[in-house]
């Protein structure tokens, strides 16, 4: 095996660990976020962030898209 091989093996090892933490981290977040402890949540979902940008991960747009319809309903009224 080449160094760029090895070194690509460990990068995407690391990644999917890093991305495992980073689902986890998500649960927890919406958990505080429907326990009405938005200052919590918001400390994780920057953590999140800064985990993924260190780590190069590409986070699923999931979480603006929930917050879109929560928005929507509330607009519509």
């Amino acid at each position: 095996m080449t160094l760029e091989s090895i070194q690509s093996v460990i990068r995407t090892a690391i990644q999917s660990a890093m991305l495992e933490q980073i689902e986890d981290l998500q649960v927890q977040e919406e958990e505080a976020r429907e326990a009405g402890q938005e200052d919590y949540a918001d400390g994780i979902a920057q953590v999140i962030g800064q985990l993924a940008e260190n780590f190069d991960i590409e986070l699923p747009e999931e979480e603006e898209t929930e917050e879109e319809e929560t928005k929507d309903p509330e607009s519509g009224s």
